[in-house]
Formats: C-alpha cells, structure tokens, sequence
C-alpha cells in the first residue's frame, strides 16, 4: 500500500504534464499575447482537490501560487503542492523562474509514517542538468541527471497549455520530464461534474498511457479531474475548490 501511495502521488504531480515543445520538436511554444491571465496575475491562486479511491475518499491535494520569494538574491516565483492521505503528507516548495516557468529549485518534506524524507532539486538550466539529494535522517543520496535540453516541473507545465490560444480535437504535444517523456493529445471537448461544479473541459489522454486529464475550456485552464490508469486504475483527484486573490471560494 505504502509503495501504491507514493507512485500516486508522483503520478498525481506527473499529470499536471501538457506541454513544452510542439509534437516533440525541439522549436518552443510561442505564447499567445493578451488572451489568458499572465503569470503575475495569478498569484493568489488556490485549487484544493479531493484524492479518491472509487468513491472512498483518501484526502485531499492543494495547489498554492504564492507571492514571488528570493532565491539566491534574485526574485522568483513561489508555489506550492501538498497532499495529505491517511499517515502520509507531500508538501513541495516549487521555484521557477517567472518569465519561462523553468522551475529553479524544488523542496520537497515527505512524511510517511513513521518515516520522514526531504528532496531538493536544484535545476541548471543553462547546462541541462538536475541535482536531486534525498536526505534521510543523516543519510544523503544524490542524483545527477543530464538532459539534452531544458528540463521542467510537472506542476509548472499547465502554464504553457493555459496561454495556448486554441485548443482543438486531435491536438498533440510531446512533454518532457526527467524520467519520462510523454505524447499527450486532446481526445475530446466535453460536460463533466466535480465537486467544485460543473465544466466544459478538454479531456487529454497520455502516451504511454498513465493518466487522463480534464482541463476548463475557459480562459482560466484549471486542470480539475485527473484519473490514474494501468496499475492505478481506480485513483483519481478532482477539484473540489477554486480561488483566486481574495476572491471567495468556489469562484466560478
């Protein structure tokens, strides 16, 4: 169960993959201008999901982007993702660069009773490389990985599907990780309900097949169900809350 728990979790943050280069080339999004919130407007944003096993709920997930914090002198953007279950807590502390979303330095504290673990990732962008030390009581592992290209956060990357124009049927791109490349394709635009409401969403399918999305077709993008697949079939996250600045809660 504790090793069921943890992939979830990795394949929770996987899924908020969608995109960093077009149809795996190596020729960069451009951005559309004006159309979608930019990043600074989005500080203040909150998402609270509900985790579920079938319909036994296990706890729940929070996304946070927070004001801009200092990293090394310099100002970033801040944001958040923590998941509580049953014994088991991930609180990530994500820096990234607020005019490309390449994340910077990532924390992460990891509580799984009765066993406590801290990660930190420190990201070289300009020599492609990622640094991750795994602290274990006064054990330290480290992991060096080398990449072709800039390297990205799972969690930053609804950003770039967020200022994408158009989103139609049959779309595709290919999404980089460190340990996993992934095609993702738009399949279809359709109703679904959560908690939070209901939504037109773009429902998005991955390659090799790992997880299911659907992502708000409004101009806010808000991923708002992820479903897990293969050995995880039955794991999902839906949102259960919306907020934005000091907006109310469940702000549609």
């Amino acid at each position: 169960m504790r090793r069921i728990l943890i992939f979830l979790l990795v394949l929770l943050t996987a899924t908020y993959i969608f995109i960093t280069y077009n149809r795996g080339g190596s020729e960069k999004i451009k951005l559309s201008q004006g159309s979608r919130l930019k990043q600074a407007e989005r500080i203040g944003e909150r998402i609270i999901y509900e985790v579920r096993l079938g319909k036994v709920k296990l706890g729940k997930a929070e996304f946070n982007h927070l004001p801009d914090a200092l990293l090394d002198g310099k100002k970033v953007s801040f944001m958040t993702f923590e998941t509580k279950l049953v014994k088991f807590k991930d609180l990530e502390k994500i820096y990234s660069d607020p005019n490309s979303y390449l994340p910077l330095r990532v924390e992460r504290k990891i509580y799984n009773w009765p066993f406590h673990e801290e990660i930190r990732e420190d990201y070289d962008q300009e020599r492609h490389i990622l640094r991750i030390k795994k602290y274990k009581g006064k054990k330290v592992n480290e992991i060096v990985i080398n990449k072709k290209d800039v390297i990205n956060n799972a969690i930053l990357l609804p950003y770039y599907v967020r200022d994408v124009a158009e989103l139609e049927e049959g779309y595709s791109m290919f999404a980089r990780l460190p340990t996993q490349d992934f095609k993702i394709e738009l399949v279809a635009k359709e109703e679904i309900e959560v908690p939070a409401g209901r939504f037109q969403a773009y429902h998005f399918v991955s390659f090799p097949e790992k997880f299911e999305i659907w992502i708000s077709a409004d101009s806010r993008r808000i991923p708002i169900k992820i479903i897990g697949s293969g050995g995880l079939m039955g794991y999902y996250l839906v949102m259960k809350e919306y907020s934005l600045k000091d907006k109310a809660k469940n702000d549609f």
